[in-house]
């Protein structure tokens, strides 16, 4: 049970931590969300809840990403998971 609950605690504080990042990657490169929604071909409603945390990107959405900001989705996870 309380493997579970770690296990639960840890997915949700890389989920936040990930919407944190996706968020940084988008100011540090000055762009709207509108605009960003845009290029990656996911809707201004879906950019938002991700990083808001409401929702995860999906893997082709996290490629996406990494595409757009020159960067791999396995940079942005160790991002994400060293609470940056």
């Amino acid at each position: 049970m309380k493997v579970i609950i770690l296990e639960n605690f840890v997915e949700s504080k890389l989920k936040k931590n990930l919407s944190i990042v996706l968020f940084k990657y988008r100011l540090e490169n000055d762009i709207s969300r509108k605009e960003l929604a845009s290029h990656l071909n996911i809707s201004l409603n879906t950019l938002t809840s991700i990083e808001n945390g409401l929702s995860t990107p999906s893997l082709n959405t996290l490629f996406k990403y990494a595409n757009y900001f020159n960067t791999t989705i396995s940079i942005i996870l160790k991002r994400a998971e060293s609470d940056e």
